[in-house]
């Protein structure tokens, strides 16, 4: 049995984002529980919230199916237990003096069973069979499986703005801090018009009182389009040297999620020349891409990893 249930699994998983063990989740987001500099713990808590709603969001079957079985499970021990206390108790004055008192007993006592049998192996797969066989009853219908293949593409549009605002908000406190990296910044040939200082109006300089050294982040902010990776790329390689942070965001993966948030994002999904000559991949000309399950979690490891790069960065330069 616990092979069938297995096998029926892996299949789910070709179609469905489930079994994602929210405890490696959590510990590879504990480097963001802490930060010596308020706004920059700010940013990491809404990188942290943002990476955590991803996965509720792409995990929406999953859950469906799991209170599923915990509903069935729950329902069969009650109808058991419902029959044995009525032939317990048909007749007693008790039950019927204290219907509720009765009652509250009666549900106690199948929470209880309910839990102590999911603790044991036959409850176990009773509760993945069940969840399984709920989950390819979704996957065999043809609307529920488009709209499970949408959830997920827009799950990884998320990840890429999950990363993006991280890269952007760290980007201002890291300027704010230190109004020196311009010089540095500036040097950079395709960045050099994005600093030039000329073209801040005058109403923003009023705004700031004429001194831009702890606000020159806030200020630059506008100049910046951080959904592309390139930019990305250029200021954190300008700014730190770790080799880490390099290879990490000179992953092929990272370069795919970032095509693919901008087809997904302008052209909805549907496969294009230039989408071809940017990442190689062997897709019939308008087709819809699709992200796999498998593509969603690579995604969402390396953009953690990736910004855990910077977040030590950030820190060592800040300390």
């Amino acid at each position: 049995m616990e092979d069938n249930i297995r096998k029926l699994e892996k299949e789910l998983q070709e179609v469905f984002f489930i079994r994602f063990n929210n405890k490696d989740l959590e510990e590879k987001l504990k480097v963001y529980h802490n930060s010596k500099l308020d706004e920059l713990q700010e940013v990491y808590l809404a990188f942290k919230d943002n990476i955590n709603s991803i996965v509720s969001t792409a995990t929406i079957p999953d859950i469906m199916a799991r209170g599923k079985a915990n509903l069935e499970i729950f329902n069969s021990i009650r109808t058991q237990e419902s029959i044995l206390s009525m032939r317990d108790d048909i007749d007693t004055e008790d039950q019927k003096k204290d219907e509720k008192a009765a009652a509250n007993k009666l549900h106690k006592k199948v929470h209880e069973r309910f839990l102590a049998e999911r603790e044991t192996l036959k409850g176990k797969n009773q509760f993945r069979l069940i969840s399984a066989i709920f989950l390819k009853d979704l996957s065999d219908s043809e609307t529920f499986e488009v709209a499970s293949k949408n959830l997920l593409n827009q799950c990884a549009l998320s990840t890429w703005a999950a990363f993006e605002i991280f890269c952007r908000d760290c980007f201002i406190v890291l300027l704010n801090k230190n109004s020196q990296l311009v010089e540095n910044l500036s040097a950079k040939a395709e960045l050099k018009q994005k600093f030039n200082l000329k073209n801040i109006p005058v109403q923003k300089l009023i705004e700031f009182d004429f001194n831009l050294s702890n606000s020159m982040g806030t200020i630059l902010i506008e100049n910046f389009e951080f959904s592309n990776l390139r930019t990305i790329k250029t200021i954190y390689k300008t700014i730190f040297t770790s080799d880490d942070l390099r290879e990490k965001l000179d992953d092929d993966k990272l370069w795919s999620l970032f095509q693919r948030r901008n087809l997904l994002a302008h052209k909805s999904g549907i496969v294009d020349t230039q989408y071809l000559r940017s990442t190689n991949e062997s897709l019939p000309l308008k087709s819809k891409i699709w992200t796999r399950p498998n593509e969603l979690m690579e995604y969402l490891e390396l953009v953690i990893e990736t910004s855990k790069e910077i977040r030590m960065e950030i820190e060592n330069y800040c300390a």
